[in-house]
């Protein structure tokens, strides 16, 4: 099956791209907006979407407040449903973006990053089989693989690390709605963050597919350049 949900992580603050690249259109569209979609060409029903507080902001007459990923994705209500949950501001990281949905899901979904481009289809998953798919490219040496979380057989190593070559997460996760029963496990990591790599690691049943999506993601200013030729040529 490929789950009738997606979970779109947009809480994230850019540091190294310089701007909000949440907010940032790529061509016409934002990257969230671009993940809904995805989800709604992918078949799925629901897609909720972690937010940050921070960026609410005023309109003009000072007197309307709003969130401009919120206005964003107004114009797919009527496409798919669209469900809004705010990151703990106290707390940090992907885990902690998942977090906030529990006792809400209850069903199995794919987790897409809001900074990263999706395009295609999704594969078929057996979550009678396994409770989590991470999906995974093998990299030629280069030091921005130093940014990719890296898999060693069939564990997931959080940067930092020191793998330039080899095979990384890249991509999206699935989950089955048994995920939220591993947040209590999750510990901060030395960056401060709530990992999605150990909830990865703590799903004793996990499958690892090759990403065979057009897909892209965002860090620096320069990256923004290839998505748009990804979004033009969808290779």
């Amino acid at each position: 099956m490929i789950p009738k949900a997606a979970l779109i992580l947009a809480a994230g603050a850019s540091t190294r791209f310089g701007k909000n690249k949440l907010l940032t259109k790529i061509g016409d569209r934002t990257l969230p907006q671009q993940c809904v979609e995805f989800a709604i060409n992918n078949g799925m029903d629901d897609v909720y979407v972690t937010i940050s507080k921070r960026d609410f902001f005023f309109l003009n007459d000072h007197k309307t407040l709003t969130h401009p990923i919120i206005e964003s994705l107004s114009p797919y209500d009527c496409l798919i449903n669209l469900h809004y949950q705010f990151q703990n501001e106290e707390e940090k990281g992907p885990g902690a973006a998942i977090k906030v949905w529990q006792g809400i899901i209850n069903k199995p979904f794919v987790c897409l990053f809001g900074d990263n481009y999706y395009s295609g289809s999704l594969p078929y998953m057996d979550f009678n089989e396994y409770d989590c798919f991470v999906s995974y490219r093998e990299l030629e040496k280069n030091s921005r693989n130093l940014q990719l979380a890296y898999l060693d057989g069939n564990i997931v190593i959080e940067k930092p690390h020191a793998f330039t070559e080899g095979k990384f997460f890249c991509g999206y996760t699935a989950f089955s709605e048994k995920v939220f029963d591993q947040l209590n496990n999750c510990l901060i990591s030395g960056r401060g963050e709530y990992e999605i790599t150990d909830l990865i690691n703590f799903m004793d049943r996990r499958c690892f597919l090759f990403n065979s999506l057009v897909w892209g993601d965002i860090t620096f200013a320069g990256d923004e350049a290839k998505i748009v030729d990804m979004i033009g040529g969808k290779k």
